[in-house]
């Protein structure tokens, strides 16, 4: 037994070196694999596969030396049940000597029979006490036996087990093999077919540089033209001024000729000026012949026998004009010419007898001073309209023209879409009761983002007036050479405590803040996700950059998750805006914060229809949903509830504002908001830190107008917002509708297709906390009125 087990440990220990051998190559093979300084990928992987038929081979002796150790097992267990059996035979044969009484009646004899009996007694006893210690010994044994086989068939099992996963690593290996060779083998074909692109490349490139060649040549030649023109063209230009004074000159010899016998009628052809081409050759002259004929109409026609001098001066004055006008058609053919302008000297009504040429012409020795110095000063006055007679001709290009063309058939398509924007001229300060060019009386202003009525506040004009004397106008600079004053800072502080954020950069706009960030942060490596109806100024900032673009439904979180899902970038951007202003509805902010959590998104928010207002403390959105500071961006505008003058703002994390100090390009290249901008937004942000009483004013104005509005039977876009849609559906009925209320004194807007949605149109009444409640019925009672009118509501 002793020795079936040395022999059985001495297979297990066999093993166990088997496999740390195994292991040892293993890890071997991994080392070869994992080196990177091989000759070749072909010598890498004949040597894997010379490893991984060793690792076969191992893996074949260790489990023949398996094999022999169950055998070996097996013969250990039989020889176990053997003395199992030996033991028992013992035990019944100590048995039936035990219980045996005719071992006296087989010896016979009463002496011998007790001599035996004792002996066999004595005996006996000899034989059961080593029977039971041989019982004990055996069966202490066969106990330490089968836990010694527990313990093997338990290490045989995971000695199994391991080979099972060795097998299976081998198995990965050999695939990892062959897949390296497929890729190898691809990668070869692959330099193969960019070899023979390269070729291909090379021969084109030479191709095209004989190309560039030629080309380099044929520009060379044209330049030497264009420098041919422009020296001709130099040449005819002073020719012109020479022949522009013959002209003249020719037009007054002829007006003197007329007294002259035989001369009524003469004309006198131009000389052919050397060098003069023929075709400016036969131009004045034509344009001599058309004047002397002109001039013998004249004479004919006269009576008094002297002229004034105000026909000589008018006849050379229109000539002069007609033919600069001619000459530029001559010579820009296809060009918008301008239309020099006639004198505008009034003709008196000639008197009885005489023609209209001579009326009340001075008389002798009188100075020329009427008719004559009126059509010098026309002249005087066209000359000066035309900014220089010949000058003017030229700056009307054949690109100026077609430019206008493009342009004007551009405006024609608006007008004719119904959707050209005509400016009304306000003649007082912003307010909720305006002055309106062309219109008599105020007109209540219900179309304003003037949502808590400070644009015409006093004291933050007074604020504006005294920065305006203690920092100046503007500043003339950028913000970082020369351009930042103490008050920039301080309104940029006050900002960022009055949002709870750690920084913020002013803009001059929001525009530019919306501009200006993307490009400056995201890169190829990014992906932004835009709501589909976020802001103009959103959209275009996001094209200005490199990152990946996904635009979502409109607030429909289950396809903003999808666009997250599908999506692999360092950075993901979700960008909407807190209040969209066409509906007056808000961003779904909670869902929006959620789904950014689970795929580790940044969140941005437009804020400009919500900054100062909306919210218990006018917050914004994020106060809206009871969620402050839970943004990581926010872009906003001071042109709206906070003064309504000017500007834009970033607000966010430190690291974020500084970059855009360094990178934002709308900041870097504009001049810093005028200081009477920035302190009126100032004095804006104090009041609304010491009190939120001008908030609570136009969420109070909000309900009492939808409210009304509902009960009347109109329907009002929106989420108990200041942005309060009238829908209407048809566009003629809105824009109808807007003109009807502009009767009644109520100055809205009335909006369609494209602004809005086919069948989406309305009037967007925006409500302010200057708003009476006076001023608010009398609007409700004007919708009302006009909505019986067209039909709207009964």
């Amino acid at each position: 037994m002793e020795q079936n087990q040395t022999a059985l440990n001495g297979k297990l220990r066999d093993m166990e070196q088997v496999l740390t051998n195994f292991f040892t190559e293993l890890k071997q093979l991994r080392e070869t694999i994992d080196k990177k300084n091989e000759n070749s990928q072909e010598a890498q992987l004949n040597r894997l596969q010379s490893s991984v038929a060793d690792l076969g081979s191992n893996i074949g002796d260790a489990n023949s030396r398996i094999g022999l150790l169950e055998t070996r097992f097996d013969t250990i267990q039989a020889e176990q049940k053997q003395l199992n059996k030996t033991l028992d035979d013992l035990q019944k044969l100590f048995g039936r000597i035990q219980n045996s009484t005719a071992v006296s009646d087989i010896i016979g004899g009463d002496g011998v029979a007790k001599g035996m009996q004792k002996t066999i007694a004595e005996l006996r006893d000899q034989l059961t006490g080593q029977l039971n210690n041989l019982a004990q010994n055996v069966t202490g044994e066969l106990q330490v036996l089968k836990q010694k086989n527990l313990w093997l068939e338990s290490d045989l099992s995971n000695q199994t087990k391991r080979i099972e996963q060795l097998f299976d690593n081998t198995v990965n290996i050999s695939s990892h093999v062959l897949s390296v060779e497929a890729v190898w083998l691809e990668v070869r074909n692959n330099i193969s077919g960019l070899e023979a692109d390269r070729k291909i490349i090379n021969e084109q490139l030479g191709a095209l540089a004989n190309v560039t060649t030629g080309l380099h040549g044929t520009i060379e030649k044209v330049q030497e033209e264009c420098q041919q023109y422009h020296s001709k063209l130099d040449e005819v230009r002073g020719k012109l001024g020479e022949l522009q004074d013959q002209i003249q000159q020719n037009a007054a010899r002829k007006e003197v000729s007329l007294h002259r016998p035989g001369e009524a009628n003469g004309t006198q052809q131009v000389s052919k000026e050397d060098g003069m081409p023929p075709v400016l050759s036969q131009f004045f002259n034509e344009q001599q012949t058309a004047a002397s004929s002109s001039s013998s109409s004249t004479v004919s026609a006269r009576i008094a026998p002297k002229p004034t001098a105000a026909p000589s001066s008018l006849s050379a004055s229109t000539t002069t004009i007609t033919t600069a006008s001619s000459l530029a058609k001559l010579l820009y053919p296809g060009t918008l010419v301008q239309q020099l302008p006639q004198s505008t000297t009034p003709q008196p009504s000639a008197a009885a007898g005489q023609p209209a040429s001579v009326a009340k012409a001075p008389a002798a020795g009188a100075p020329a001073s009427g008719a004559a110095n009126t059509a010098s000063s026309s002249n005087s006055s066209s000359s000066k309209q035309a900014g220089g007679l010949f000058d003017s001709v030229i700056t009307a290009t054949a690109g100026n023209y077609k430019l206008r063309q493009i342009i004007q058939h551009q405006l024609d398509d608006i007008r004719e879409a119904g959707t050209y924007k005509s400016e009304r001229i306000i003649t007082t300060p912003q307010a909720t009761a305006i002055g309106v060019e062309g219109s008599t009386g105020k007109i209540l202003n219900f179309c304003a983002n003037n949502y808590l009525g400070l644009s015409a506040n006093h004291d933050v004009i007074n604020y504006g007036k005294k920065a305006l004397d203690e920092y100046g106008a503007g500043l003339s600079s950028v913000r970082f050479i020369c351009g930042t004053q103490d008050i920039h800072k301080q309104l940029e502080n006050k900002l960022s405590q009055f949002h709870q954020r750690e920084d913020t950069i002013l803009y001059a706009s929001c525009f530019d803040a919306n501009a200006g960030i993307f490009e400056a942060v995201l890169t190829p490596e990014d992906a932004v996700f835009s709501d589909e109806l976020n802001h103009a100024s959103i959209i275009d900032g996001i094209r200005l950059c490199k990152a990946k673009k996904a635009r979502y439904l409109h607030r429909n979180m289950a396809d903003l998750e999808e666009k997250l899902r599908t999506t692999d970038a360092r950075i993901k951007m979700i960008v909407t805006d807190g209040v969209f202003s066409m509906d007056g509805n808000v961003a779904p902010l909670a869902d929006i914060f959620e789904l950014a959590d689970r795929y580790g998104a940044v969140t941005f928010v437009d804020d400009c229809h919500a900054t100062g207002f909306f919210g218990k403390t006018g917050r914004g959105t994020e106060e809206f949903y009871g969620m402050l500071g839970r943004c990581d961006i926010i872009n906003s505008t001071l042109g709206k509830a906070l003064g309504g003058a000017a500007g834009g703002y970033t607000t966010g994390p430190r690291e974020l504002i500084d970059l855009l100090r360094q990178k934002s390009r709308p900041y870097l290249f504009s001049n810093s908001l005028p200081p009477p901008v920035v302190a009126s937004a100032l004095k804006v942000i104090d009041m609304l830190m010491e009190s939120s009483e001008l908030t609570a004013k136009v969420q109070s104005n909000t309900r009492r107008f939808r409210e009304a509005m509902t009960r009347a039977g109109f329907t009002i876009s929106g989420m108990d917002h200041p942005i309060s849609p009238v829908m209407l559906g048809d566009a003629r009925l809105a824009s109808t509708f807007a003109d009807e209320m502009l009767k009644r004194g109520i100055y809205v807007i009335g909006f369609s297709y494209p602004v809005v949605p086919k069948g989406k149109a309305r009037i967007r009444v925006q409500l302010s906390a200057a708003h009476s409640e006076e001023e608010i019925d009398r609007a409700v009672a004007a919708f009302i009125a006009v909505g019986k009118q067209l039909g709207v509501v009964s």
